[in-house]
């Protein structure tokens, strides 16, 4: 295991333990640890800017392979002029 992936180990355990929300941006589900794989109750496909499908995680009980049950769609906006422009500022 990389120092990497020991490091968001540690963290994930810190993030549930304090039961906080977190997000991981990956292309391949299998380039993060398994127990991250393993805590996902959620997982979105984004398909086009702004819009992505969410899928509900559902672990194998046993052995066999996790499913996975289309939940939705989400569809974001810009956000407004004023925050972008709050961002270019602190940026």
């Amino acid at each position: 295991m990389s120092q990497a992936n020991r490091l968001l180990s540690k963290t994930m355990m810190g993030f549930r333990f304090k039961k906080l929300i977190y997000f991981y941006c990956m292309p391949v589900m299998n380039q993060i640890d398994k127990a991250a794989r393993d805590s996902a109750r959620y997982k979105a496909y984004i398909t086009a800017r702004g819009l992505g499908q969410v899928y509900r995680v559902i672990p194998a009980r046993f052995q066999g392979e996790t499913f996975y049950r289309l939940d939705g769609t989400m569809r974001t906006k810009k956000p407004s002029v004023k925050l972008r422009h709050a961002y270019e500022k602190k940026k």
